[in-house]
This record gives C-alpha cells, sequence and structure tokens, in this order.
C-alpha cells in the first residue's frame, strides 16, 4: 500500500512540475517548497497547468489506483483457491480506491478536471487546498478513515 501511495505521489509531482518551474513569481520571498512533493500540488499549482498537464496527472492517478484493484483482485483470487483460506485474509482496496472508482466510474477524465477546476473557481480562498484533498474531501465526499 506504501509502495502505491509513492507512486501516486510521484506520478502527481511529475504532472505538476512543468506548472510549477514554469512559476517564476516574487522569488525576492519564495518560501521553500515542501518536503514531501504531494503537499506542492495545490490548487495554485491545479489552475496553472494546461488540460493536457491535468488530465495527465488524473491518468496517473488512475493508473496507481488501478495497480492497487489489480493487486486486490489477483490476491483474493489465489485465497478463493485455497479452501483453507480464511476471511480475514482476503485484502481490501484502500479507501480512496474504492471511493474513486464508485465515484468516478463513468466520468472521462476531463470532466474530473473540470469539477475540481470548477470546486477551485468556487473557494479562490483555498488555493493552498492539496489537490488530493479537494478531490478526496470535496468531490467525492470522503471522511478521512480511522487509523488503526
Amino acid at each position: 500500500m506504501k509502495r502505491l501511495l509513492s507512486l501516486l505521489f510521484v506520478l502527481a509531482l511529475a504532472c505538476a512540475t512543468p506548472a510549477m518551474a514554469a512559476d517564476t513569481g516574487s522569488t525576492a520571498q519564495a518560501k521553500p517548497l515542501p518536503q514531501n512533493r504531494i503537499e506542492q500540488l495545490t490548487g495554485t499549482v491545479w489552475m496553472a497547468s494546461s488540460q493536457e498537464a491535468k488530465v495527465a496527472l488524473l491518468f496517473g492517478i488512475e493508473l496507481a489506483l488501478n495497480v492497487d484493484k489489480v493487486g486486490t483482485d489477483m490476491a483474493n483470487a489465489e485465497l478463493a483457491k485455497n479452501p483453507k483460506a480464511k476471511k480475514s485474509h482476503y485484502r481490501k482496496m484502500s479507501p480512496f480506491t474504492e471511493a474513486w472508482y464508485k465515484t468516478f466510474a463513468n466520468v472521462r477524465l476531463p470532466d474530473i478536471a473540470g469539477q475540481i477546476d470548477a470546486w477551485y473557481k468556487a473557494h479562490p480562498d483555498q488555493m493552498d487546498r492539496l489537490v488530493l484533498g479537494v478531490i478526496w474531501k470535496d468531490i467525492m465526499k470522503m471522511p478521512v478513515p480511522a487509523q488503526k
């Protein structure tokens, strides 16, 4: 799971990097970038990105989530072949992956990008919010899962 999230973050950053590199705003008082690269993908970066970069980012997210889904399905298929397998050994997809597939089952990536654009346009005072946080808490409207 940690590897999946790492892949997701790397893909998200890779798509956002061109927009961040193009931002040559005030250099006199530039803030240092967060150590966690996903924390660099805010509404400011999102809204400054091209439509192609936004769709590419969402494609990368969906690709990483698909890896989670396929891995889960394959592991569970192997367990199903074992008559001694316990129900507790079956894997579940991450809550984010489940919510993504439920929310965006028949939604095109450009339309998801449009939903994110619309959210930031409706909340110009929250451009510092992380894109994945907006997707999770505002577009998919999912609570943060409890820590175990």
